[in-house]
C-alpha cells in the first residue's frame, strides 16, 4: 500500500506540473497577442502616484529664486539639450560649484546674528544664444529674508569675481516659472517629463514604441505646467492624460505616411527623419517598397538648402539604421526603383551643403554602421596637406562603429597610423575652384557594403571561387566644380583572415546602365614595404567609394576553421589521463601532502585544460575566438611555469641540506599563475585579433610574427634556461654526492644496494630526472605544434600533435603513475602488498650494542658516551648509535639491547643533516625534516 500510494502521489505532482506549464504558456501567448495595445498604454494609464517612484528635480530649500544667467565664454551644444548626458552634468556641476563658493559668503547675516544662511543652486536646463549660451537654475535657501534685489546685488559681485565665468550677466526672480523635470517610475516602464515653463504643455520623452501607429511620433502621455495654488509666484505640474499610439500598421506604410508628412509641411522633417530612423532602429522586415520611400525622404532633404548639422546627423542615423535590413532588401529595391543608387547620391548632395556653425571648421557623425566627417579647408591649405579620414580596427570584424574608433587627420605628412581596418588619404595636387573661401571635403565609411552592390551577382556554382567585397567601404568626395588633379591613397585590413589575391576597387556609378559596379580601372594595389602590417595599400586616381576584393582561401574548407577528427580524439585521451593522475594525487593523502605531487598535480591540471579548451574552442569564430586563444596562451605560459618549479624542487632535493622554506606553494603560485595572466593582458590591449590566426583558429597568431616572439618565444626560452640550469645543478650534486660516498666506503661495504656507487659518470643520472626530462621535451614539443597547427592549414602538423599528444598520455599514466617509485611503493602499502614506509626509514635510538661485521670493523665505531643514557644494570657500558631495533642476530651480544630515544634537540640536528631522511641509492630525495621540530615538511 505504501508504495502504491507513493506512486499516486508522484503522478499527482506530474500531473500538477504540466497543468502550472500549460498555464502559464498560455498566458503568455496571450500577453504576445495583446500587448500591441495594452503594453502601450500601461506606462501611463496604469501608474499613479501610490503604484509609482516619482522622481523630481533636487531642490534642497522652501524658499526659491530664478537665476538666469548669460555665459559669453561657454558655446551651446546640442548635448546640453539633455538632462542625462554627461556634458550637462558636468557642466552644471561646474557654475553651480562657482556660484555656491562665491556667492554663500555674501549672503550671510551680518553680526550679531550667528546663524548662517544654507544655500543651494541647482541648473535645470541650458538655451542657445547668438554668443555662448543662457542657462537658468534655481536658487533656493532656508531663509525667507532674503529677496530677489538683494540676491541681484550680489551677483554682480560673483559675476566680477569670478573665474570660470568672468563677468556673466544675471537676473534673479522671485518666481519660479518653471516645472521641473519629473521621472514617473511605473512597473512597465518610465514616464519622463522635460522642463516646461508654465503655461505650456508637453509630452513625455518616451514615444510610441514600434507596433503601433504612431511610432516614435507620439509621446505616451501629455500634461501641462500651471501655476500652483499653495505657492504664490510658482510653477507645478498639473495631472497628465495618456496618448493613443493607434493599432498595429505596416511599416512600410509608416514610411510613407512620414515621406507624405515632411513633403507637405518641411518644417517637421528633423522630427520626420529621426522618426524613421527610430522605425528601422526596433524593426527589420522592411521590404522593397519601404526602401523605395526611405530614398524619397532622403531626396527630399537633399533638396532643402541650406542644412544644418543635427539635420545631417539624424540623416545619418536613418542610413545607419537601414543598413540593418536584410541583404536581399537591397538587391530588389535596387532592382526596382535604383534605391541604394539614390540613397548614396542623396547623402553626398546632404554633405556638401550641410552648414556648419561658425568658427567651426570640422564635424564627424559617427552611428553603428554608418560614420561621415566634413572638413572646410582653406584653399591656402589644400594643395599642402593630407587628409586622411577612416576606422580602426575593431575586436571582431563584425564590431560596430563607433566614436573612439572613426577620426580624421590632416598634415603636410601622410602619417601611416596604425592598427586601421579602412583609410582613405587625400592630397590636391592642382588648384580648385569652388566658389567660396573653403573646400569643402567630404568622407563616410561604411560598416558593410550593402549600399554598394552589384546586380551581376555570379552564379551558385563559381560564387564560392569568385572574389567578393573582403573590407569595409569607404568614400571620399571634395565640393568643388570641376574634378581637381589628386593624390589618393587606401588601406584596408581585410574582415576576415586566410584570404588570398586581394585587389583594390572602386565605385563606377555609370556601369551596369546606372545601377553602378565595382571596377578596377582607377586603383592599383601598392605592395610598397612602407605600409602597415597586414593591410592592402591602393593607388588611387579619382573620387569615389573604395573597398578591396578577396577570393577564399583554397582547400578543405574543414581545414581551414576547424581541426581534424583525430586531434580531438588524441587531445581527450591526453586530458583523460592527465585528469587520472592528478585525480589520483588528490585521493590519496601520502602523494596529496607532498611537494612533488602537489607541483605535478599543478602541471598536469593545467595541461588538461589546455587540451580541453583546444578541443572544444580551436574552431571558434569572432570574440568567443579571441577568449578561447587567450585562455590557450595563458594555458601554456602557465603550464611551462608549473615545469620550472618542478625542475627547481628536484634540485632542492638533490642538496644535502635542502631549503628551508615556509609556505613554498603559496609562495610559487603567485607568479606561475599571474604572470601569464600579464602576458595575456598586454597581448589583448595591443590587439585582440592577435588570437585569431591567419587560418581563422583560435590561438596566437603569426601574423605579425612578432606576436608569438613576445608573448609565448621569449618567456618560454627563459624557462627553459632555468630548467637547464636546475637540470645542470641537480646533475652536479648528485655526481659529488657519490663521490664522496665513493671515497668513504670504496669497497661498498656500508652500502651494499647502492649500484649508483659504481661507474657513476655525468651523464648517469637517477631515473627521476630522466623522466622528467621526457616529459618536459614532450610538452614544449606538443605546445609548437598546437601553435603549427593553428597557423597552417597542412595537415602534418596536426597529425604530429595529435601523436605527440597521445604519447604524452600514456607517458603520465606509465611513468607517473605507475612506474614512480613513490607513488608505485605508496600504491603498494595501500593495498595491503607491502608494510609501511616506516620499515624503510632511519630511526636513530641508543643501544649498548657494539656493533660489528665479520671484518672486525666497526661501522659505527664512535662511542657517543660514558653513562648517559644507561639503563638498570648496563652501569660501565657505553653507548652507540643502532639501527638493529635488538636483533641479537645482528649483534655480538646475542642479547635485547636497552633503548633510550633521542631528545628533540638531537632529533633536530640529525634531521638538519638528512640523517632522518628518505634514501635511495645514497641519494637524498625527500627529506622528512626541514624546519623547526614541530613543523613536518609536509606542512610548509
Amino acid at each position: 500500500m505504501s508504495s502504491l500510494w507513493n506512486i499516486d502521489c508522484v503522478q499527482l505532482v506530474q500531473t500538477t506540473v504540466i497543468a502550472f506549464l500549460l498555464l502559464a504558456v498560455s498566458s503568455h501567448g496571450q500577453n504576445s497577442t495583446t500587448s500591441g495595445n495594452t503594453v502601450v498604454k500601461s506606462a501611463c494609464a496604469a501608474s499613479n502616484e501610490q503604484s509609482t517612484t516619482i522622481q523630481k528635480t533636487d531642490v534642497k530649500y522652501k524658499n526659491r529664486f530664478l537665476l538666469t544667467a548669460s555665459l559669453s565664454n561657454v558655446q551651446f551644444d546640442a548635448r546640453l539639450a539633455d538632462p542625462d548626458s554627461a556634458l550637462f552634468k558636468s557642466t552644471a556641476s561646474a557654475f553651480e560649484t562657482e556660484i555656491k563658493s562665491l556667492l554663500r559668503p555674501l549672503i550671510q547675516n551680518p553680526p550679531p546674528s550667528t546663524v548662517p544662511v544654507a544655500l543651494d543652486v541647482d541648473v535645470i536646463l541650458f538655451q542657445e544664444r547668438t554668443n555662448g549660451l543662457t542657462l537658468e537654475c534655481v536658487l533656493s535657501l532656508d531663509t525667507d529674508q532674503k529677496t530677489a534685489a538683494f540676491l541681484q546685488t550680489q551677483l554682480r559681485t560673483v559675476a566680477s569675481r569670478s573665474v570660470n565665468y568672468p563677468n556673466f550677466v544675471s537676473s534673479v526672480s522671485a518666481s519660479v516659472t518653471y516645472c521641473l523635470r519629473q521621472v514617473i517610475q511605473t512597473q512597465e516602464g518610465a514616464l519622463t517629463w522635460p522642463v516646461t515653463r508654465v503655461g505650456q504643455g508637453t509630452g513625455t520623452e518616451e514615444l510610441c514604441p514600434v507596433g503601433t501607429r504612431y511610432v516614435g511620433e507620439r509621446s505616451l502621455g501629455h500634461r501641462s505646467c500651471g501655476w500652483s495654488p499653495e505657492s504664490a509666484g510658482h510653477a507645478t505640474w498639473e495631472p497628465y492624460v495618456c496618448i493613443d499610439c493607434g493599432q498595429i500598421i505596416n511599416v512600410d506604410d509608416a514610411l510613407e505616411a512620414i515621406y507624405n508628412e515632411i513633403r507637405q509641411n518641411s518644417s517637421v522633417v528633423m522630427d520626420g527623419v529621426r522618426r524613421a530612423a527610430a522605425l528601422l532602429n526596433e524593426v527589420t522586415g522592411i521590404t522593397e517598397i519601404g526602401f523605395n520611400w526611405v530614398a524619397l525622404i532622403l531626396e527630399f532633404v537633399a533638396g532643402l538648402n541650406p542644412i544644418s548639422t543635427e539635420l545631417l546627423d539624424a540623416v545619418i542615423q536613418l542610413l545607419s539604421n537601414l543598413l540593418r535590413q536584410d541583404t536581399q532588401t537591397f538587391l530588389l529595391a535596387e532592382q526596382n526603383s535604383r534605391s541604394s543608387t539614390r540613397a548614396v547620391q542623396s547623402l553626398a548632395t546632404i554633405m556638401e551643403i550641410t552648414t556648419m556653425p561658425s568658427s567651426v571648421y570640422e564635424y564627424i557623425s559617427v552611428h553603428s554602421n554608418v560614420a561621415a566627417a566634413l572638413l572646410d579647408v582653406p584653399h591656402s591649405r589644400i594643395q599642402n596637406e593630407w587628409i586622411s579620414f577612416g576606422s580602426a580596427v575593431s575586436a571582431t570584424s563584425d564590431s560596430p562603429l563607433s566614436e573612439g574608433s572613426v577620426g580624421i587627420f590632416t598634415g603636410q605628412t601622410l602619417t601611416l597610423l596604425p592598427n586601421t581596418e579602412a583609410y582613405v588619404h587625400v592630397k590636391v595636387d592642382g588648384p580648385v575652384s569652388t566658389g567660396t573661401l573653403m573646400v569643402r571635403t567630404m568622407f563616410v565609411v561604411y560598416h558593410n557594403a550593402k549600399l554598394f552592390q552589384s546586380l551581376n551577382q555570379p552564379s551558385s556554382m563559381t560564387s564560392s571561387m569568385t572574389s567578393s567585397i573582403a573590407g569595409r567601404v569607404v568614400s571620399a568626395d571634395i565640393g568643388a566644380t570641376q574634378n581637381p588633379e589628386l593624390s589618393i591613397i587606401t588601406r584596408f585590413k581585410p574582415l576576415e583572415s586566410g584570404v588570398t589575391n586581394a585587389e583594390c576597387r572602386s565605385w563606377d556609378p555609370s556601369l551596369n546602365n546606372g545601377h553602378g559596379d565595382w571596377s578596377t580601372p582607377a586603383c592599383t594595389r601598392d605592395d610598397g614595404t612602407d605600409d602597415t602590417s597586414g593591410r592592402v595599400k591602393c593607388q588611387c586616381d579619382q573620387l569615389a567609394a573604395f573597398t578591396i576584393f578577396a577570393k577564399p582561401s583554397v582547400g578543405n574548407p574543414d581545414d581551414v576553421t576547424g581541426v581534424s577528427a583525430f586531434v580531438r580524439v588524441a587531445a581527450v585521451l591526453c586530458m583523460l589521463c592527465l585528469l587520472a593522475a592528478v585525480i589520483l594525487y588528490l585521493v590519496v593523502k601520502e602523494l596529496r601532502t607532498r611537494r612533488e605531487f602537489q607541483i605535478l598535480c599543478y602541471f598536469f591540471f593545467t595541461l588538461a585544460a589546455f587540451h580541453l579548451i583546444l578541443t572544444a574552442g580551436i574552431d571558434q569564430s569572432g570574440l568567443g575566438c579571441i577568449v578561447v586563444g587567450a585562455l590557450l596562451h595563458y594555458c601554456v605560459l602557465a603550464a611551462i611555469g608549473w615545469m620550472g618549479v618542478a625542475w627547481v624542487h628536484l634540485y632542492d632535493l638533490s642538496r644535502r641540506r635542502p631549503w628551508s622554506v615556509t609556505w613554498f606553494m603559496v609562495k610559487v603560485s603567485g607568479p606561475v599563475w599571474g604572470i601569464p595572466f600579464l602576458f595575456v593582458i598586454i597581448t589583448v590591449v595591443v590587439d585582440p585579433n592577435h588570437y585569431i590566426t591567419p587560418t581563422q583558429r583560435c590561438f596566437l597568431s603569426s601574423d605579425p610574427i612578432y606576436n608569438i616572439i613576445v608573448a609565448l618565444i621569449l618567456p618560454t626560452i627563459l624557462i627553459v634556461v632555468l630548467i637547464f640550469l636546475a637540470f645542470s645543478f641537480t646533475a652536479r650534486n648528485v655526481i659529488l654526492d657519490t663521490e664522496t660516498k665513493l671515497e668513504e666506503d670504496p669497497e661498498g661495504i656500508v652500502n651494499q644496494d647502492d649500484p649508483s656507487l659504481k661507474g657513476s659518470k655525468i651523464w648517469k643520472l637517477w631515473h627521476k630526472y630522466v623522466l622528467y626530462l621526457a616529459l618536459t621535451v614532450l610538452s614544449i614539443l606538443i605546445f609548437v605544434f598546437a601553435v603549427l597547427m593553428a597557423n597552417s592549414t597542412q595537415g602534418g602538423a596536426q597529425y604530429i600533435f595529435g601523436v605527440l599528444a597521445i604519447f604524452e598520455g600514456v607517458l603520465i599514466i606509465a611513468a607517473f603513475c605507475v612506474y614512480h617509485r613513490d607513488v608505485r611503493e605508496t600504491m603498494l602499502i595501500k593495498l595491503g602488498y607491502v608494510n609501511g614506509p616506516e620499515s624503510k626509514k632511519f630511526q636513530p635510538y641508543w643501544s649498548t650494542s657494539n656493533w660489528q661485521k665479520k671484518n672486525q670493523r666497526s661501522v659505527l665505531p664512535e662511542a657517543v658516551g660514558n653513562g648517559v643514557g644507561k639503563a638498570e644494570g648496563d652501569k660501565g657500558k657505553k653507548l652507540y648509535l643502532d639501527n638493529t631495533q635488538g636483533s641479537g642476530a645482528q649483534t655480538n651480544q646475542g642479547f635485547d639491547p636497552t633503548t633510550v630515544p633521542l631528545s628533540t634537540i638531537e632529533m633536530q640536528r640529525m634531521g638538519q643533516n638528512g640523517v632522518n631522511s628518505h634514501a635511495s641509492n645514497g641519494i637524498v630525495v625527500e627529506a622528512d625534516y626541514h624546519g623547526p621540530p614541530d613543523m613536518a615538511e609536509d606542512e610548509l
